[in-house]
C-alpha cells in the first residue's frame, strides 16, 4: 500500500499561512497623513477648559476629547480652510447663551441656551481654532 504525502504537505502549508496572517487596520483607523508629536489628551483638556468656561454662564464640566481631522469635527456642509489639519476637539457641558440678534422691528425671544460647546485646538501648538455651541 503506497501512501501519498501530497495532502499532508497541502495541510501543513495552509496552516503555516494561517499563522503568518496579519490584520490590516480599517480605513478609519489609518491616518491619511503622518501626525507630528503633539499635545496629550490631558494637555488638550487643560488648554481648552478656559475657553469653554469663558463662554458659559455656569461652571463647565468636561465630557470628552478626541483628536482627528478638523473636517470631522464641524457640522456637515461646513467649509473649513484646512479640513485635514490635525486637531484636538474637547466637548464641555455648561450654559452657553446664543445671540438674540440685532434690533428688529418686532421683538422676539432669545433662544434657549445650548448645553454643550466643542472647543477645537491645533494638535501640536494648542492654538485655538474654533468653539462651536
Amino acid at each position: 500500500m503506497k501512501r501519498s504525502i501530497g495532502p499532508l504537505v497541502f495541510i501543513a502549508a495552509a496552516l503555516a499561512g494561517c499563522s503568518a496572517r496579519t490584520t490590516t487596520p480599517s480605513r478609519s483607523a489609518v491616518s491619511a497623513t503622518p501626525v507630528a508629536v503633539g499635545l496629550s489628551k490631558e494637555q488638550a483638556v487643560t488648554v481648552t477648559t478656559p475657553t469653554a468656561q469663558a463662554m458659559s454662564s455656569t461652571p463647565v464640566s468636561f465630557i470628552s476629547a478626541a483628536s482627528g481631522r478638523f473636517g470631522d469635527f464641524v457640522p456637515a456642509g461646513t467649509t473649513v480652510p484646512d479640513p485635514n489639519r490635525h486637531v484636538w476637539a474637547a466637548l464641555f457641558f455648561g450654559t452657553f447663551h446664543g445671540s438674540c440678534g440685532g434690533a428688529t422691528s418686532s421683538p422676539h425671544p432669545c433662544p434657549p441656551p445650548n448645553n454643550t460647546v466643542r472647543v477645537v485646538i491645533d494638535y501640536v501648538s494648542g492654538a485655538l481654532i474654533s468653539a462651536i455651541t
